[in-house]
């Protein structure tokens, strides 16, 4: 796709143009598209809705406003820090409260000392920062999924 937004690409104009227009009376054209193809995964409800996919359009609009009344004026916090009220969680709390990214940075600090490139004391001074409240959740999930790249491990390999 040249861009990204969707809507300046021809070809998803030309398939909403193909649709039949009987899809659209009912509404929700995704959630009846999902319940024909996969009936189990339309039957998840939706976090924002608590309803599923194929429910009708009406409850799924009154689900999600009695989820956020519900959220406002019932719910508490939620139970562990990362948790949120939505479908997803908060990284930056997860990086901080789960040990996966140091748990990474320690199984690959051979490594990352082997990568001219890299510089360990600035990686453990990155996830420092954002343990103490700073927001790395960028570069310490780029640097995280990097290293379990077989490719990584291969070149830190012929480095050394």
């Amino acid at each position: 796709m040249p861009s990204g937004t969707l809507f300046l690409d021809n070809r998803l104009l030309e398939l909403f143009q193909r649709v039949p227009r009987r899809y659209f009376h009912r509404g929700n054209l995704i959630g009846r598209a999902i319940e024909m193809l996969d009936p189990d995964l339309a039957a998840i409800p939706h976090a924002s809705t608590g309803t599923s996919l194929s429910s009708p359009v009406p409850v799924q609009w009154a689900g999600e406003v009695a989820t956020a009344f519900k959220r406002r004026y019932v719910d508490r916090s939620p139970a562990k820090a990362h948790w949120t009220h939505g479908a997803w969680p908060d990284h930056n709390e997860l990086i901080r409260t789960h040990p996966f990214v140091r748990d990474t940075l320690e199984e690959h600090e051979s490594t990352i000392r082997a990568l001219p490139f890299l510089d360990a004391a600035g990686v453990d001074r990155c996830y420092e920062e954002h343990l103490d409240g700073g927001a790395n959740l960028g570069p310490l999930y780029t640097l995280a999924t990097f290293l379990n790249m077989p490719v990584t491990q291969y070149i830190g390999d012929r480095t050394t």
